[in-house]
């Protein structure tokens, strides 16, 4: 399960949910701290910087979060900052609107944002 291009950290969260809850029936219960970790690492390329810090045990000690409505806040925020006009869409042509230039340079300032922020703390 992956979060499409087309859907919200919202639409994606309670997509999740439910397949957490078909999955609480099951005989092997997963944790809540590996469903969230699956859960950021299924979130897509804009959440790169967030699955590289956690892999290496660097993210800040808000996303070391227990509580899926906590989670859902940072990772809904993290994505507003990354995507600021929401989910991408598609022209015509079945191509992206925003550049990929545009997407790189918003990509390099979120990213000097988060890790200056992990410096602070």
């Amino acid at each position: 399960m992956k979060c499409l291009p087309s859907e919200s950290v919202d639409s994606y969260y309670n997509r999740f949910q439910e397949l957490l809850e078909d999955l609480s029936h099951a005989d092997d219960k997963i944790s809540t701290k590996s469903a969230m970790r699956h859960f950021i690492f299924t979130l897509g390329p804009e959440f790169e910087p967030i699955q590289n810090g956690y892999r290496i045990g660097s993210l800040p000690t808000d996303w070391q979060a227990t509580h899926w409505p906590t989670l859902l806040i940072l990772c809904r925020n993290f994505y507003h900052s990354v995507n600021p006009k929401g989910p991408s869409t598609s022209g015509n042509n079945g191509t992206n609107v925003l550049s990929t230039v545009d997407r790189n340079t918003q990509h390099k300032k979120v990213k000097n944002v988060v890790f200056s922020t992990w410096e602070i703390s």
